[in-house]
Formats: C-alpha cells, structure tokens, sequence
C-alpha cells in the first residue's frame, strides 16, 4: 500500500460522476437553446408564408416541426432524447404542448382553437415559447457518454498504477543490490575475522617464545648481575675522573681565548683609530660644507662592500655642493631634549645616510648604516 495510488484512485471515482452529470447537463443546455432557435426560425418562415390563412396555424407549424424533428433527428431517433415543448401568447394563454413526444393544444373545440389562431394571428408573432430538453439516463447516448468518461478514468488509474509498479520494481531492486551488498560485505568481514584469528595464534605462539627467551635472559642476567654492577661502579668513577678533567681542559681553554681576544682588540683598535683619523681628516680636505660624526665614520668602514662606499661618499660629495640635489626619503627628528630634524638618504638599495642642517649652511652627516643596522642607528639619533 505504500506506493499504491489512493489519491488517484479517489479522485477518478469522484471525477466520474461530476464530469457525466456536467456533460449532461450542458447538452441539454445546448440542445434547448438549438431547438428554440430552430422552432422560432420556422414558426416566422410559416408564418410570413401563410399569414393569409387561417388553416395553416402556429399548431400547424409545431406539429409539423415536431414530426420532422422526430423523422430526422438522430438523438431523438436513435439516442430516446426527450423534449418538452410550450408555446403561450402574449396573453398567458397555452397555444400548444408538447411532452415527450404526446401533442396536446388548447382546443377543446373547434371555435376555441380558431379563436386562439385568430387571436395569434391578430397579435402578429407575440408568443413565449419554452423548450426543455431531458436527456434520460440509462439511455444509449447516456451510456457512451458514462463509458467514455469511464475508460478515459480508467486510463488514468492505470498511468498512476503502473507507475507504482515501476516505483515498487525499482525499490525492490534497491533492496535487493543493498542486500547483496551486505551479503558481500560480511563475508569479506568474515575473511578478515578468519585472518586476524590466525594472526592472533600466531602472537600468541611467538609470545610464548619471548617469554621463554626472556626468562632465559633473565636466569643468565641473573648469573652475571653481580659482575656487571662491580664494572658499572668502576665505569662510574672513571666517568667522574673524565668529567673532572674536562671541566679543567675548559677552564684552560676559556682563559686562552680571553687573553687572544685581549691581544685581538689591542692590534685592531689601534688599527681601527688610525683608520678612523685617516678617513677624518682625508673628508675635512675634500669637502668644506660637510662636517663627519665619528659615527658615521665608523659606520662607513663596516660597509663590507666597496661599491656602497662609494656610493655613500656620492651622496656626501653631492650634499657638499647641492644639498637641494639629494633626494629625501623621509624625516626623523632626533635628539633628546631639543627635537632637531634630520633626514633620510638612500643609497645602493640597501644603504642609509643620516644628516642633519647646522649652521652656516653646512652639513652634518650622522650615520651611515645599513637596513640590518637602521634600528641601532635610530637609537643612536635619538640619545643625540
């Protein structure tokens, strides 16, 4: 029941009844409309054609349309459809019946009915005529109509149901391969069970192996335990001697590397001075606007690459004759109590140059650095 279509089959057992009732319904409606139209259509064609004659009534003309309808209709011939016809004057008065195929008028005698076609002739065509068509069940054209709507619900029902079908074909289909699979799956879980079953024995086997190995190591440690801790004492006490005199080795060791970086100093700071005054005086010479801190002196020696020296001593050579000529990267104030500006030159990519403006339109050069010694330099011009 889970995919059977309830809802469908619900829908086309309600759907029947409605759509043959409404068809039914609506034929009559449409049968009724065409029939007044047709009768109205002869009774003014016979009437305009014998408007001088008093034989040739409406009742006349109803009867014969009546007959004709009967002779030549095929729902009222073959298919039992019914007609109820009233045709009144202007006055209320029942000029002719018609029920289902019996004709009644209102002529009890034949004055009466002369009277009533003298009185409709008299009035023109002022008459109220009323068709209602019934279209009996249980009749032939009723029962293909019923059939029709049946087939057609049942070939609705049978759409939904065979997808159903196809829906519970599908599932079963489903479950079977997922069933297949678990059936696949436990037996590989079952090889693996088997084979780690077999990996466990074959532990359990070598374990029992270490264990009589071990117990057999432990009965020779045993035996030689004693030995082993007189050698491990001994080994001990020649440790402690080795690490007594490598301690003094050490000692030895530290104090000649003192003394050498005594003597190191000594010949490289004096080495150092003179460079330091060489340089000193060799910049006084060349540049008369520039004054050189001894800093910046010593930070010109550290450069390890010749092409920076050269390149910074382009910049001092140029802040010598045309300071407005350097480009600035920027400006940093230095010094403790009074905040003076000084500014940063680039050279070689990776130099920097610090001066500052004294007076008498001169130069004074700061620093000379580097990128990797910007942050020293920069405490250097701030403890100025």
């Amino acid at each position: 029941m889970r995919y059977f279509p309830l809802k469908t089959a619900i829908f086309c057992i309600i759907i029947i009844p409605l759509l043959f009732t409404t068809t039914l319904i609506g034929i009559e409606r449409y049968l009724e409309t065409e029939h007044q139209n047709k009768i109205k259509s002869h009774i003014v064609n016979g009437y305009k054609a014998n408007e001088s004659s008093v034989l040739d009534s409406i009742v006349d003309l109803m009867g014969n349309y009546i007959k004709e309808l009967s002779d030549s209709d095929l729902l009222v011939k073959k298919f039992g459809l019914g007609a109820n016809i009233s045709l009144t004057d202007s006055s209320g008065n029942l000029i002719y019946l018609h029920c289902n195929g019996a004709e009644n008028s209102k002529d009890e005698d034949q004055n009466s009915r002369v009277e009533s076609k003298k009185i409709t002739i008299a009035n023109g065509l002022d008459f109220d005529l009323k068709v209602s068509v019934l279209l009996r069940q249980n009749t032939l054209l009723s029962n293909i109509i019923l059939s029709i709507y049946t087939l057609f619900s049942l070939l609705i029902f049978f759409f939904f149901y065979k997808q159903s079908i196809l829906k519970i074909a599908k599932d079963h289909k489903s479950r079977r391969e997922a069933i297949s699979s678990l059936v696949k799956d436990e037996k590989e879980y079952i090889e693996k069970l088997e084979s780690l079953k077999k990996e466990r024995e074959l532990l359990l086997k070598n374990l029992k192996e270490v264990k009589a190995d071990s117990q057999e190591e432990s009965r020779k440690a045993s035996i030689t335990e004693e030995g082993l801790f007189n050698e491990i004492v001994q080994l001990e006490k020649r440790l402690e001697e080795n690490i007594a005199l490598q301690k003094q080795k050490e000692e030895e060791i530290e104090n000649l590397k003192n003394q050498l970086e005594k003597v190191e100093k000594k010949k490289g700071g004096s080495k150092r001075r003179k460079s330091v005054d060489a340089l000193a005086k060799r910049f006084s010479n060349l540049y008369k606007n520039i004054e050189m801190n001894e800093r910046a002196i010593e930070g010109l020696l550290d450069l390890d690459d010749d092409d920076m020296q050269l390149k910074a001593e382009e910049v001092i050579h140029q802040l010598n004759y045309d300071p407005l000529d350097v480009t600035v990267k920027r400006k940093v104030f230095a010094g403790k109590k009074n905040k003076t500006a000084s500014f940063e030159v680039l050279f070689a990519y990776n130099g920097r140059l610090y001066f500052r403006n004294i007076e008498g339109n001169r130069v004074e050069i700061l620093v000379i650095g580097t990128k990797n010694t910007q942050d020293k330099d920069m405490e250097f011009l701030h403890g100025i």
